[in-house]
């Protein structure tokens, strides 16, 4: 290791070697520390988000994947490195992912546990190859409540009319008329 490299006696010819290896070292350090604070800011982000992220290599194997997928999917956070298609039980997600890394851009609905979500899937692309996949899980169930009541109370007040306009037309009609 280069790390006590100042207490180690080397041939002069060496120290233009010794300076750039431990100069490389230093570097790599500040690299990794680096990459490790992105990495956290990118758990932290992730980690808060109602909706489900699932991000894959171009084979389909889980890179990241957010609490609330593991919650949604019902599936382990011990799933990183394995393909997103075994590892889960939806059908529509795991059409999804395999369209997205055909470079298609989809989505689909599913209903898991009760719960109304909007699956979507995006290719990732380097140049003109796919290099992996982002999964994106929507609940929507709160919206598709809204939009059926809101279906309901039309269909209720259209039969509202069918029903008592016929009957006020006709009331109306005779209280107009002269006795």
């Amino acid at each position: 290791s280069l790390d006590n490299a100042d207490r180690i006696e080397t041939y002069p010819e060496l120290e233009p070697l010794t300076d750039k290896l431990r100069s490389q070292q230093n570097q790599l350090r500040e690299q990794e520390t680096e990459l490790r604070r992105r990495r956290d800011e990118f758990e932290a982000a992730t980690g808060n988000m109602t909706e489900g992220l699932v991000l894959l290599n171009e084979q389909g194997s889980v890179l990241s994947i957010n609490r609330s997928a593991t919650h949604i999917l019902d599936i382990s956070r011990y799933c990183i490195g394995k393909d997103i298609r075994a590892v889960s039980a939806v059908p529509q997600l795991r059409e999804l992912a395999e369209k997205a890394l055909g470079g298609e851009h989809c989505e689909a609905h599913a209903c898991l546990g009760g719960v109304s979500y909007r699956l979507y899937a995006s290719p990732v692309t380097s140049g003109d190859k796919v290099s992996g996949a982002v999964l994106l899980m929507l609940d929507t169930t709160e919206k598709e409540q809204a939009e059926q009541q809101h279906e309901n109370q039309i269909a209720f007040h259209d039969a509202f009319l069918l029903i008592f306009l016929p009957v006020y037309h006709s009331f109306s009609l005779k209280s107009l008329k002269c006795p």
